[in-house]
């Protein structure tokens, strides 16, 4: 079964989430060249923003570059940036790690994401190889961190608070929420016939048909908490029960 978009409402409040990705996306409509997904005023807005924040450079993608800047001396890395042009995020990558043997290279990616239709980032690290043929590589994601730990610990929690520190009020969205799909949901930048809330919040890069490691039921939900002295803690995680 898919994982539809759901959390516990009298404890966590996700609703902002779903509202940005209401506002922008026609919920519902196909995606084809004569329907009426692209005069959807949300969609008409969603270009001008990507073109104001991704190709004109405004206040927010310049903040992004500083953000940049200052990781890479704080990490002393290379970061490199992968904001895709009709994506909508700004975003980059620090290859933490690599090394060859033989055909092979194996190496160890982390990954920050920054959504421009809410205030709101992601981060993970991927585990990947790839297989040097001639003039070609095979490449294959073999598995995606969402929390901090191992070679990853150290610069993933130098990544969060820093995005933080530097974008006041962006809230990290966790793994568990933005790998679920929400029924209707087709984004501008791919053809796929639903998407999940990764993909309407940020970009294509997550490899969701790799494995997953790391605290899936819990890291990042501190951040979404809600006041209810209704609630009752069954259990200490995010998720709602099976």
């Amino acid at each position: 079964m898919e994982p539809i978009f759901t959390f516990r409402t009298d404890r966590y409040d996700f609703w902002p989430i779903y509202e940005a990705i209401k506002a922008y996306y026609p919920i519902g409509l196909e995606r084809t060249e004569h329907s009426i997904y692209f005069q959807y005023p949300g969609i008409k807005r969603l270009e001008a923003l990507v073109e104001t924040t991704l190709h004109q450079k405004s206040d927010l993608s310049q903040t992004w570059d500083a953000f940049r800047e200052q990781c890479e001396k704080e990490l002393n890395v290379n970061i490199a940036g992968t904001t895709y042009g009709q994506a909508p995020s700004l975003s980059a990558f620090v290859e933490i790690a690599t090394r060859e043997i033989d055909d092979y290279i194996i190496s160890k990616e982390l990954h920050v994401a920054l959504s421009i239709i809410g205030p709101f980032y992601t981060i993970y690290g991927m585990d990947k190889i790839a297989l040097k043929e001639s003039d070609r590589y095979y490449r294959q994601t073999n598995r995606t961190i969402i929390s901090p730990q191992a070679t990853y610990a150290h610069d993933f929690t130098v990544l969060r608070e820093n995005v933080e520190k530097t974008f006041e009020g962006y809230r990290f969205v966790p793994h568990f929420i933005h790998q679920m799909f929400i029924e209707g949901l087709r984004v501008r930048y791919q053809d796929d016939a639903q998407n999940r809330v990764y993909h309407a919040l940020f970009n294509y890069l997550f490899d969701f048909d790799s494995a997953v490691a790391g605290d899936t039921h819990g890291y990042g939900f501190d951040q979404w908490v809600i006041d209810n002295p209704d609630w009752t803690d069954h259990w200490k995680v995010g998720p709602p029960p099976e």
